[in-house]
This record gives structure tokens, sequence and C-alpha cells, in this order.
């Protein structure tokens, strides 16, 4: 958010009972999954996806494979963008 100035950014409080309140809506969080899925799909790797959402929904700005996944995770148990996003965002597979 811009300062009034619109010369920088503004720092604003956030009331303590709302820090840990979800941002996303499970419809919203169900659609960022599928999106993420279809993208790791696609490049058959895990992807670092960077997305966004406007008026017109949500949408993916760009996408990257995950490079810093440690060797031993990554040959017991493939870790991805998409587990990364789940975890935050509370989903369930």
């Amino acid at each position: 958010m811009r300062d009034r100035s619109g010369a920088g950014t503004a720092r604003l409080e956030v009331a303590p009972e709302r820090r840990s309140a979800r941002t996303l809506d499970e419809a919203t969080i169900a659609e960022l999954v599928d999106i993420a899925r279809a993208v790791e799909r696609h490049f058959g790797a895990p992807q670092d996806v960077e997305w966004a959402i406007g008026a017109d929904g949500l949408f993916v700005l760009q996408s990257r494979p995950v490079t810093a996944l440690p060797e031993h995770r990554r040959a017991a148990e493939p870790a991805s963008a998409l587990s990364l996003v789940m975890k935050t965002f509370g989903a369930r597979e």
C-alpha cells in the first residue's frame, strides 16, 4: 500500500485478532491447488508458482522450477510448491 503522498509504502497496524486470520476462502484455495497441480503436471517437476488474484479471478504470473530442495528430501519424498501452498493455507489433498 502506498502512503498518502504516493511516494513509498505505508505501514499499517493489524489488529491482533486478525493477524492469524485466513485471507483466502476455501473455494480460492481449491482453485489455487488445481492450478498449481496443472502447472506441475505441465512441466513435470515441482514449480515455484507466482500468482495473483484480480477482479477477474486467479492468475498465474510465472513459474520456475524449484531448485533449492535438499537432496535427501528429493529422494525420499518429493516436495513441491503445491505442498507448500497447501500447508501454508491449510488446504487438504
